[in-house]
């Protein structure tokens, strides 16, 4: 090439490049002084180009290797965990274990060999163990797929263990919350035990009482004891009303689900004393102050309110002669079905042609309100119906007539309560009798 101003040879970039290197690397010899030659450039370049070339192939040996190796310790756990899964499935629970053992020894961390373990105690009953090990894996998971399969085998497990109602509906309450799946909070219907009832109230009662206790649900079944202690299903199996002798009682109960679990506690405490013997005087035309003849009766009552602010409202009240007391029953409710028991303790017969009944709580117009009073009254003679009164609501004294009846020693006068009227403030549903006389 040439230069089309002097005619002159042009030298192609690559001569020229060429030409500037050795210049600077090429010192003229000048007057006096020896040229000192430096090494080529190129020459460096290509042992940086072979040393990066052998590095490169060093770091893909090695990356191959350790490709290998993890690709063999990968396929050495998830042969581990499917060894570990048949293990379980034919309920190899020990070996399970072990196999489950070595795959968290190469890896600690691993969910699934924890959630193994924890399912392999399980099967073995061992459920304290299991809940760390279902504890520790749900820490680990974060897929929720597999979060909800944890938490479905660590419920079951807790169920098999017999946890409490609470302690499985916090469990619930958390899967929930961890899925986002509402099908654990619906599970509590399942697995709710209704609670049983007393129908006597607690208190103080005077002679033998008996004591029945109200399942929430029919087909459950209930457990108690006497002594204070906590029921189990090893207690006394509820069958028939529990009798109450003199002394003092307390009473705990429990209803158990089909599922086994248990309802919460309930308690009582009775104290049962002895029963006052009542006198009374026959009396004619409904009039109570009119006494002929006396006569003895033991007075018994199927339920009583508990004494309060000092009050007693205890059966004996009925035949005291004193307006200002009453028997008031106890069972919640307005005491239909609740009953007065007369036992009979004289020495000869006696004959009765009716009574006088004053019912609700007469003491005062407030007390009267505050209570209700008999509407239906059964009277029994022993087993035998005698009389079915209609009673107003009224503070007055009211008489039954009865044909003439003839009671022997050992005999019961019972006075059931059929059906009532409520007092216009009677928040509790309360009723009363004040008052009962023979004639």
């Amino acid at each position: 090439m040439f230069c089309e101003n002097c005619g002159s040879p042009l030298r192609s970039l690559a001569n020229w490049e060429t030409d500037k290197d050795n210049n600077a690397t090429v010192k003229e010899e000048k007057a006096g002084q020896t040229a000192v030659v430096k090494p080529e450039k190129n020459s460096t370049k290509k042992v940086i180009l072979i040393v990066s070339a052998a590095v490169l192939g060093l770091i893909l040996v090695i990356g191959g290797v350790l490709g290998f190796l993890n690709s063999q310790k990968v396929n050495t756990i998830n042969d581990g965990i499917k060894n570990g899964e048949s293990l379980l499935a034919d309920i190899n629970y020990t070996e399970a274990l072990t196999v489950f053992d070595d795959v968290l020894k190469i890896d600690s961390s691993n969910a699934d060999a924890i959630f193994g373990k924890a399912k392999a105690y399980t099967g073995l009953s061992n459920f304290v163990m299991a809940k760390t090990f279902y504890e520790d894996a749900l820490l680990k998971e974060k897929n929720k797929e597999k979060l909800k399969q944890i938490y479905d085998a660590y419920i079951a497990s807790e169920i098999m263990a017999k946890v409490s109602e609470n302690d499985l509906f916090a469990l619930l309450d958390r899967a929930a919350a961890a899925t986002g799946d509402e099908k654990y909070s619906n599970q509590k219907s399942d697995y709710a035990v209704k609670v049983p009832s007393f129908k006597l109230n607690p208190g103080s009662y005077q002679g033998t009482q008996s004591l029945e206790i109200i399942k929430g649900d029919v087909n459950d079944k209930v457990y108690y004891t006497t002594d204070g202690s906590q029921p189990t299903v090893g207690s006394f199996e509820y069958t028939a009303p529990i009798s109450l002798q003199k002394g003092e009682h307390i009473i705990k109960a429990i209803e158990v689900g089909s599922s086994g679990f248990s309802s919460k506690t309930i308690e009582g405490k009775y104290t049962i004393v002895d029963v006052p013997t009542t006198t009374g005087g026959t009396v004619s035309g409904g009039d109570m102050s009119d006494a002929a003849d006396y006569y003895n009766f033991s007075l018994v009552a199927s339920s009583t309110l508990p004494n309060m602010s000092g009050i007693s409202y205890y059966v004996g009240n009925v035949m005291d002669g004193n307006n200002n007391t009453a028997w008031v029953e106890g069972v919640a409710g307005d005491g239909v079905g609740e009953y007065i028991q007369c036992v009979y303790n004289g020495t000869g017969p006696l004959t009765i042609h009716g009574l006088a009944i004053k019912t609700g709580y007469v003491k005062s117009s407030t007390n009267f309100a505050e209570n209700g009073s008999v509407r239906g009254l059964v009277v029994y003679l022993n087993t035998n119906p005698i009389a079915n009164a209609m009673l107003e609501r009224i503070r007055d004294e009211q008489t039954v007539s009865i044909s003439p009846t003839t009671i022997n020693p050992g005999d019961s006068l019972v006075f059931m309560i059929d059906s009532v009227v409520p007092g216009p403030a009677d928040g509790e549903h309360d009723t009363a009798i004040s008052e009962i006389k023979l004639f």
